[in-house]
């Protein structure tokens, strides 16, 4: 499984990495060992990037959580 899949498990179970993401969404992927390119993906809100980034073929597999949605 990729870091950045990890990641958004993680995100969507875990309280206190919510609370992380929100108040710092880059530090918080950084201190979980995400790259620049995975970074830029969440960032931009665009499952299509993201489903790259993690490795993934279809981006309709990413369902993101309300903490990784940006406005």
């Amino acid at each position: 499984m990729s870091k950045l899949i990890s990641y958004l498990n993680e995100l969507d179970s875990n309280a206190e990495l919510q609370s992380a993401h929100a108040e710092d969404a880059e530090a918080s992927m950084r201190s979980f060992g995400l790259g620049d390119n995975e970074i830029a993906a969440v960032l931009s809100g665009d499952n299509t990037k993201i489903a790259e980034a993690a490795g993934v073929d279809d981006p309709e597999m990413i369902v993101r959580t309300p903490q990784v949605q940006q406005n």
